[in-house]
Formats: structure tokens, sequence, C-alpha cells
């Protein structure tokens, strides 16, 4: 049963800060003291921010505790295991940083482009580089990911294979190289009860690195799906595919073995507990692996379960909430997902087999082919939009959009489309201010439901700041005031119309809008363009310092290949204005 089906209620309010989600979209659904109550986004991050300083303080508090009292009580053993298991905590955070390093270097072997290395959670601490990389450490040390914005068009499954096997990798070299250094001691030298053994310590956190990263498991971050390095390697190695996110909830057969799974967990708990109280033997050591490779085999199971097609009404639920943009993309998944099953498996099956080649041309002309063989169908030149947009051919792109534009199009899909042809045509410098409001009135003739309107809308103001069309900012100002009615309080939403304020001078009401989407937002590319706006704001006011800060920032958060770079480069960081 998914997390939707489990909680029927109404998803459309908040219950934290009671805001209305625009129709036909839903907010998660959280674990609370009172049971499953509805979360918007901007709550569930900062739940997530007050439950991860808790974490790390109680963590820090209680190898603290232990320290002093193994420091008056250097007979007793609870003290000294208390205080291992805290040193071991605290390394197990500190190599989630070189964890990440080794996914963004194998990738740059493998001209794959250049990660962003992003470590912890949080508001921005620092920034900068990293070997070559640009880097940014969060306040709160918590997990971290390589963001791939300049990726060098596809790439084959070998290839991704060894970039998503580099993390857990790292995590084994570490370990094999500290016990090289500590002088290859033999495992009954580890008696976490009786003293503090840095290298032990350090070999341990990697060890349980490992396992956690290797572990097939997925799930949403504020919306937006990802999988761990397990469940990526998984698919790559037996499904042949592209690591994708499978539906959310417990798969049947998952369900058959819920509680043998339980109980298996149960008596790894208490053999881990064991092991470290009393000395380790090799019956449990084998015990321990047994139980942890059969853990890993149900979980495989119920994810080869998973991964199968889903019907296209799977496809439209969307349990996880998030952005209204998140959102629109499960709903954009399930009209794709209709269309393959009118045109049929085969030519999916085609597409998926070039796919894993990374031919691009043959792609292309995969989708070409399809695209004679289904005139009437919306999706080969949909895709076929997409595949310019990556490879930066901004004309082709443009005539694919038009084309599919011009076909029988759901509304979500179109909503998409029209961003898609905005972007493509801002991009080849032919935006044409009359062609877009014709776009835009054929959009609203359809009669789209609020969430594919808001989201349309939401995207055309963005790309006409990006543009810097001027003629076009008038229509930015009603469209970015017509999102904040059908979504009031949406993060993404109040950035938007606050910069296009901030474009048109109103810079009070434009930098409430946006200080909010700083402090609250979690999305990288929203906390970047807020700061750039803020930094255009305090230069139009004469605060030169203020706005070389804002622009610092915005340039460590914006990713390369947003389309507001060259916005900021010119504005800030040309010879004529540079903030140096």
């Amino acid at each position: 049963m998914s997390r939707l089906e489990s909680h029927p209620g109404d998803r459309t309010v908040c219950a934290k800060c009671g805001r209305t989600a625009v129709t036909g979209s839903a907010f998660d659904v959280s674990k609370s003291d009172t049971g499953l109550e509805a979360v918007c986004p901007e709550c569930l991050y900062r739940a997530d921010l007050r439950k991860a300083a808790d974490l790390l303080a109680s963590w820090l508090l209680f190898g603290i505790v232990c320290g002093i009292l193994a420091w008056m009580m250097p007979g007793r053993s609870a003290p000294w295991l208390g205080l291992n298991l805290a040193v071991v905590w605290i390394m197990m955070t500190a190599t989630t940083l070189p964890h990440e390093v080794a996914h963004a270097i194998t990738a740059r072997w493998l001209r794959l482009g250049r990660g962003r290395i992003c470590a912890g959670i949080g508001p921005l601490f620092f920034h900068g580089n990293l070997l070559g990389f640009p880097f940014l450490w969060r306040a709160l040390p918590w997990g971290g990911h390589v963001e791939f914005h300049n990726p060098a068009g596809f790439t084959t499954l070998p290839r991704l294979f060894l970039v998503y096997a580099a993390g857990p990798g790292s995590h084994f070299l570490m370990a094999a190289a500290a016990w090289a250094l500590a002088g290859a001691p033999d495992w009954s030298e580890f008696q976490p009860r009786r003293r503090l053994d840095f290298a032990w310590c350090f070999i341990a956190a990697n060890f349980i690195q490992c396992c956690a990263n290797i572990w097939p498991a997925w799930g949403t971050r504020y919306g937006s799906p990802y999988v761990s390095d397990g469940t990526a390697l998984f698919q790559i190695l037996f499904l042949r595919k592209r690591p994708f996110s499978p539906r959310q909830g417990l798969g049947p057969r998952w369900r058959r073995l819920f509680w043998p799974a339980v109980v298996a967990g149960a008596v790894m708990v208490v053999l881990a507990g064991v092991a470290f109280v009393d000395e380790m033997t090799f019956l449990n050591l084998y015990v321990l692996v047994c139980i942890f490779v059969a853990l890993i085999c149900w979980q495989f199971a119920d994810s080869l379960q998973a991964s199968r097609p889903k019907s296209p009404d799977d496809a439209a639920l969307h349990p996880s909430g998030g952005s209204v943009h998140i959102q629109l993309a499960y709903l954009i998944s399930a009209e794709i997902e209709r269309e393959w099953l009118r045109i049929g498996e085969a030519a999916r099956k085609a597409l998926e087999a070039c796919e894993g080649t990374g031919n691009e041309a043959e792609l292309l002309a995969q989708l070409l082919e399809l695209a004679r063989a289904h005139p009437e169908s919306f999706l080969p030149e949909y895709l076929t939009g997409f595949r310019h947009i990556r490879l930066k051919d901004w004309t082709a792109a443009q005539t694919a959009f038009e084309e599919c534009l011009s076909a029988e199009i759901p509304p979500s899909v179109h909503s998409d489309a029209l961003a898609g042809w905005m972007i493509a045509a801002a991009s080849a410098g032919d935006l044409n201010p009359a062609a877009l409001r014709k776009h835009l009135a054929d959009f609203r003739a359809a009669n789209p439901p609020p969430l594919a309107l808001c989201c349309a809308l939401d995207a055309l103001g963005t790309y006409v700041l990006a543009a810097g069309c001027a003629e076009l900012l008038s229509d930015a100002d009603e469209w970015t005031e017509e999102t904040m009615r059908l979504s009031p309080g949406e993060i993404t939403i109040s950035g938007t119309r606050g910069s296009v304020l901030i474009e048109g001078g109103s810079f009070a009401a434009g930098e409430i809008l946006l200080r909010e989407v700083v402090e609250h937002s979690p999305d990288d590319t929203d906390q970047g363009i807020a700061c750039l706006y803020l930094a255009i704001a305090a230069s139009r006011q004469g605060d030169a310092k203020k706005a070389a800060a804002l622009a610092k920032r915005a340039r460590a958060l914006l990713p390369e290949t947003s389309c507001f770079h060259k916005r900021l480069e010119e504005e800030f960081f040309s010879r004529r204005h540079s903030l140096h």
C-alpha cells in the first residue's frame, strides 16, 4: 500500500502553516506526534532541518558525556563503548565528502562533465572549489550529493555503473588504507569497550557507510525522486536500464516478507550489540554478513517488482508532493505512458536500446522514424525537442516544439512544451513576443487545469527574466500575479514574482518575497535566482558591498547550465562591472 493509499484524507491543506495547494496538486504525507498529516514542501524542509540539528547536537552531547565518564571511570566499559560509537558516527559524516568527491572524479575521468559537490543540508555556510570542482558546504553536516549540470551528452551503462560504484568503492579504499597505515592489526585488537581507537573507528565508519550505500533504497527529497547507489547499480546491472525511482510503497513480494525482515533486523541489532560488548568472533561476523545479504536480497526482490512498467494511473499518482513543477512532472509521465501504450512497446524498446549505446545521432534518427510512423502523436516531437535542448541545438529544438504545439496535446504536456519552446527561442535569440502571446492564448483556449496553467505562467515569467526581454516584462508581471493567486505561498512561485517585481523597480515588495526564498527554499536554483535579484536590487539602490556578497553567493548556487548565468556575469563579473 502506498503512502497515498494509506492516507486518503485531505492532502490539499498544510497541517503546519495552513496554506492550500493549487488545484490538481497535493502535499506530502508526513508522520507526526498526532499521526499522518499533509505538509507543504517548505514546512517539511524546516522540520528536516530541526531534526538534523537535534540529531547532531544529541550525538555530540552523547560523545562528550561518554568521554567525561571514560576519563573519570577508566575501568568501566560502557563509557568507552559509547565514546567509540560517537566517534564512529562523526567519522561517518566526515567520510561523506570523499564519497561524493569519488563520484565527481570518476565522472570527470570518464568525460561525463564536471559535477558540483554539495555537502550537508541547511543554509549555505561556505562555497568555493575543491580539487577543481564547485563545492557547497552547508551548516549541518548531514549527507551529500553531486549535481551534474553539464554532462557531455549521453553515456553508456558501463560508464554510468562506474560513476555510481565509485562512491561505495571509496569507503572500501579508505578502510583498506586505514588498516594498512595502522600496521595491519588483527581483528581481535578492536576492543571498543576498553579504549578509544581512531583507526578502527575509521574502518568501522567506512564499513557502515559502504553497506548503507549499496543497500537498495529509494525515496524522495521534497518531492524529487532519488535512488541509492545500490539501487542504481542493481538496476544498471540486472535491468539494463538507467537508474530511476520506482513507485513509492511496498511491493507484494516485500509485503510477504515484511515480518520476517523485521525479525531478521531485530536479530541483526542484537548480534551487533553482542559483537560490540563482547569479543567479536568469526561466528558473530558470519551471522551478521548472512543477515545483511538476506536483507539486501529481499529489498532487491521488491526493487525488481517495483521497477516493472507502471500503468498511466499509477504514474499519475504523486504521493511525495513537492513543488508545483515536480507534481506536474508526475502528470506528464502519466501522459507519456498513455501515449507509449497507444503507440506500442516495440518503439519504446527500440529507443531504450539506442539510449543504452550512448549514440545521440542514432537516437535522433529513431525519433524521426517514430514521427514518420505516427504523425498524429505529440510524443516524437516532444522528446526530440528536449533532446535538441540537451545538445544546445536551439533552432532544431524550436522547430520540434512548434510541431508538438500544433498537435493535439494533453494540458500537462502542453504546459511543458510551451516552456521548452520559449527556452529554445530565447536561447536562439529568436524570441518573438507576438508568437509567444499567441501560443499562450492557444494554451488558455484549451481550458487547462490550474496546476498546468500555474506552471506554464511561472516558467514563462522565469524565461522572460532570463532572456532580458523588456517588451514582455509587463506580461510577466501579469502572469506572476496570476500564479500568486493560483498557488499562494508556493516558494518557487514567490521567487519568480519577487524577481519580476525587482526587475520592474518595486524593490521593497520584491525583497520581502526573495528573502523568504533564500531562508526557506530547499532548491539551490531558486535560492541562486533570489540572490541574483537581491544583488540587483542592492546595486540599483547604491549598496555595492551588499550587492557583491549576494552576487558571489548567487554564482555559487546557480548551476552552470542556468539561463541566469549570462545575466549574472554581465551584471556583476564583467570587466566593466568587476566585483574584485
